[in-house]
């Protein structure tokens, strides 16, 4: 073979290197960028699919979705319902189980309910135990101002009448202290 020849063979072998290379560079740039998230960041949890409820608040820590306030509105009706019907106070453990709710909306409505005055909590921490709070507590019902209903006002305490001043009582008072 003559030096000609394989000097053309070598020029379309790292014409074709190269060609094959920059194809192969192409090929994983594309399968990284198809399936990496649009965001920059790591893939959320649970999809972004289409099924599921319509309209479902996802957190922004991507722990799932967010209870909607009719939810937890329900969650503390069970709870005040079953310890109302359960009668003695009840850990945070039993009640959870006697509703059968998650732990995550469970604690919440839990603290909500207790900010609402609808669940009583008796003893801290592990010793903690709860009751059914006021039935008209704060959220539930309106109540007005003033005294609370049933009540009579209380009857004020006649205050003793004043002697009358008359000029001759000034008189004698100011004739009478020392000078």
């Amino acid at each position: 073979m003559s030096k000609e020849t394989q000097r053309q063979i070598n020029e379309l072998l790292g014409d074709f290197g190269a060609k094959l290379w920059k194809l192969f560079q192409a090929g994983v740039v594309q399968s990284v960028t198809a399936s990496a998230p649009a965001s920059g960041g790591r893939k959320a949890r649970g999809g972004g699919g289409g099924g599921g409820r319509a309209a479902v608040r996802r957190s922004s820590t991507g722990r799932g979705p967010k209870s909607t306030p009719a939810e937890v509105n329900a969650l503390i009706t069970k709870m005040v319902d079953a310890l109302r019907k359960h009668g003695k106070p009840m850990s945070a453990k039993d009640l959870r189980a006697a509703i059968k709710a998650e732990e995550g909306p469970f604690n919440y409505a839990l603290n909500r309910a207790k900010d609402g005055k609808r669940v009583k909590q008796h003893g801290e921490r592990r010793m903690a135990r709860y009751t059914a709070g006021r039935k008209n507590a704060r959220g539930t019902t309106p109540r007005g101002r003033g005294r609370p209903p049933g009540r009579k006002p209380r009857a004020a305490a006649a205050a003793p009448a004043a002697a009358p001043v008359t000029e001759a009582a000034v008189s004698a008072s100011t004739e009478s202290a020392p000078s």
